[in-house]
């Protein structure tokens, strides 16, 4: 076997091991980050019932519907084209109508253009409990 084959064999396989390795701490960081992700979303909704239980409803809501711009200018910005922005932006407008309050002056363009609800209104899916 000649050097230049010895040389090409060796850059392929050290390719091969750099790529699994680095495949495999990135599948460990992107495990960890979701882990994380998923707690926090299991805090809220801890902390949501349990300010419920507590007959601090209006306050949670209160609560909720401040932060709501933050929420819409981020699915605005970073995630418009994921396929549940549109229906949680809906529903982010049902809040404000139902509750009689004013859109803030912030969000008022991006819920402005929304398309209007299909018929039936809208609905974000059941979490699975598996």
């Amino acid at each position: 076997m000649g050097p230049w084959i010895k040389l090409l064999l060796s850059f392929a396989a050290g390719a091969v091991v750099g790529g699994l390795a680095s495949g495999l701490l990135a599948l460990r960081y992107c495990d960890s980050r979701f882990a994380d992700s998923y707690a926090l979303g299991v805090a809220d909704q801890a902390n949501v019932a349990r300010e419920i239980y507590a007959g601090r409803s209006s306050q949670l809501a209160a609560r909720i519907v401040d932060a709501m711009p933050q929420y819409v200018l981020a699915l605005d910005r970073e995630f418009s084209g994921a396929h549940w922005t549109q229906p949680a932006l809906w529903l982010v407008q049902d809040v404000y109508e139902e509750g009689g309050i004013e859109v803030p002056s912030e969000i008022r363009h991006v819920l402005a253009a929304l398309p209007p609800k299909p018929p039936g209104g809208c609905e974000l899916p059941a979490r699975s409990t598996r």
